[in-house]
């Protein structure tokens, strides 16, 4: 079972969805810019000054090429997930390396080899990006408008959202590559190598990318980063225990009434069911839903949650009884005790925890005919 307190120093290093940022490498000149340079000569014959000789109406003059260079990292380590999870988030940073505006196109491989798993194919993959003004943008490949624009070291946090397979053994990793591809920031066509040699007074590219995953090659104008999803199997328990509240009916609906461990289950005895949830996973549990159809021996009497636990929401339906002190008869499975859309919190992951797991239980009262 994959330890999952060894996994939450990565999970909660996860960056949440992040905001364009300047880098803090030094400026870099702008592409285009005309770097414009002067001299001036001066001389004398025969002890007599001359005329000064300048370039100044004709500067020697050459334009700054478009250095093409960019940076795509995973970020936070390993995303910690369970089989068949729905949205799993993998996080990562774009960087504008390059001394000019420009935009991205994203894309995500999902075949990687050296893992367990793809991640499912049958829902398109999200990819989405927060503005600096806090608006969520999601990345459509046709939609050149959500293509994001960088400028010079500015960076931007990206979000991958994809669906985790059924079916997966606990410690089983998924690997995908995210994948930016440097693009023109107002044509949205890929930025390519001049190949005519090099015009002083042309602003050429030059590609100046490395090569990080086998999802692209070097000076190609594109980078990218692998991120993982690692399954944690749920620590999640569920038990139900059995005793007897009183061995002549009474006290069946006074609820802080405790199991008498000297009461006989015999007929007309008040019969206590009582189920534990306990999270154990340093995750929140949440859409906890628990079923409970008593047998025929019994008449039902009533049911609640536990004060004191630690379920959050939720919604408990019971029979409704007309007299407590005869019961509702669970013959042909009559009597349902339903919990619904529940949460626990997430446990501390301190190992060992002292039995302090967040829990919460339901009652179930019965007399036994």
């Amino acid at each position: 079972m994959t330890k999952l307190t060894t996994l939450k120093k990565g999970l909660l290093g996860t960056v949440a969805l992040g905001l364009f940022s300047a880098g803090t490498a030094a400026a870099q000149t702008a592409a285009e810019t005309a770097v414009d340079n002067t001299f001036t000569l001066n001389y004398e014959v025969n002890g007599a000054g001359q005329p000064e000789i300048n370039n100044n109406a004709a500067p020697t003059r050459f334009l700054v090429d478009r250095l093409i260079d960019l940076t795509v990292e995973s970020v936070g380590g390993s995303t910690i997930v369970v089989e068949g999870q729905q949205n799993a988030v993998t996080n990562f940073t774009l960087t504008n390396d390059g001394n000019g505006t420009q935009a991205y196109d994203l894309s995500v491989v999902n075949t990687v080899s050296g893992d367990n798993f793809d991640p499912a194919t049958a829902a398109p993959v999200e990819i989405r990006y927060t503005l600096s003004d806090g608006t969520v943008v999601i990345f459509d490949a046709a939609d050149t408008s959500t293509y994001p624009v960088l400028g010079p070291d500015e960076s931007i946090s990206i979000e991958v959202l994809q669906n985790i397979p059924a079916g997966q053994a606990d410690g089983n990793t998924g690997d995908i590559i995210l994948v930016a591809d440097t693009l023109d920031s107002t044509t949205f066509v890929e930025e390519t190598a001049d190949t005519d040699g090099n015009d002083l007074l042309t602003s050429e590219n030059v590609l100046a990318d490395g090569t990080s995953t086998s999802g692209e090659a070097a000076e190609q104008g594109d980078d990218s980063a692998t991120g993982t999803y690692i399954i944690a199997a749920a620590q999640v328990e569920g038990e139900k225990t059995v005793g007897i509240i009183s061995q002549d009916g009474s006290n069946c609906t006074n609820l802080s009434a405790a199991v008498d461990t000297d009461a006989y289950s015999v007929p007309g005895a008040c019969v206590e069911y009582r189920i534990r949830v306990t999270n154990n996973d340093t995750r929140e549990t949440t859409s906890i839903d628990v079923s409970d159809t008593l047998p025929a021996e019994l008449n039902f009497v009533t049911a609640a949650i536990a004060t004191g636990g630690d379920f959050t929401g939720g919604t408990l339906n019971a029979p409704t009884v007309a007299d407590t002190t005869v019961g509702l008869d669970c013959t042909g499975g009559a009597c349902v005790v339903t919990f619904t859309g529940a949460g626990l919190p997430a446990d501390d992951g301190v190992v060992p925890d002292n039995n302090n797991s967040p829990e919460g239980f339901i009652v179930i009262r019965a007399l036994l005919k």
